[in-house]
């Protein structure tokens, strides 16, 4: 009777599935029972239906064990449910990394807008407007600067670029009520550079103007 019933629902045994496949009896055992783990108890015969046998099928084919190309409509059902799953994966990873890239779009826009304002002014600043605009204090600023080797004090006090970092500035004559001097600036390529240097931290603040 219950073999009978079997042959009526189209359950098939592990073994027959090996004969029927041209593989070992283990590795049909091995793939169902990494498949269907609940179906195997002990001193119990296991069968497996047209859909649990179409999907050993398929483990192993993935895993080169059975090279076969998919014949029955279930399988070519299962393998486009498989497709159309991948596919809904992947559109919802895509749309995760979208948002994400929108969200750093967010914070990096101020960042890069502040950097824009900043350096395509097209004139030159003292060091204190530069200061205001990196969003440092200015005795930090020329201090940090003296430092790092960029300006010193000559013996007037005033403020002069070292030759070799003639790139970041500018000396200007001036003339007032009869006095004259110079007066050292910072270039576009200058505010840049520092901008670079001491900006990381203060990128986020606003523009002084």
């Amino acid at each position: 009777m219950t073999e009978q019933l079997v042959k009526e629902d189209n359950r098939m045994r592990v073994r027959e599935v090996a004969k029927a496949l041209g593989i070992s009896v283990d590795t049909v055992y091995n793939s169902a029972k990494e498949l269907f783990p609940e179906l195997f108890r002990i001193g119990i015969t296991t069968y497996l239906n047209e859909e649990q046998v179409t999907a050993v099928k398929m483990n192993l084919r993935k895993n080169s064990e059975v090279a076969v190309q998919p014949k029955t409509n279930l399988e070519k059902a299962l393998l486009i449910r498989q497709a159309m799953q991948f596919q809904n994966e992947l559109i919802s990873d895509l749309q995760k990394e979208n948002e994400a890239l929108k969200a750093e779009n967010v914070i990096l826009k101020p960042k890069s807008e502040y950097h824009d304002r900043l350096v395509d002014a097209g004139h030159t600043t003292n060091f204190r407007d530069t200061a205001k605009e990196i969003g440092v204090p200015e005795h930090q600023f020329i201090e940090s600067l003296i430092r790092k080797g960029y300006i010193y004090r000559n013996t007037h006090g005033d403020l002069k670029p070292y030759h070799n970092r003639m790139d970041y500035f500018t000396v200007k004559d001036w003339e007032n009520n009869g006095k004259a001097g110079t007066q050292t600036r910072i270039t576009v390529a200058g505010k840049r550079h520092f901008l670079t240097l001491f900006g990381r931290a203060v990128a986020d603040r606003p523009l002084l103007l």
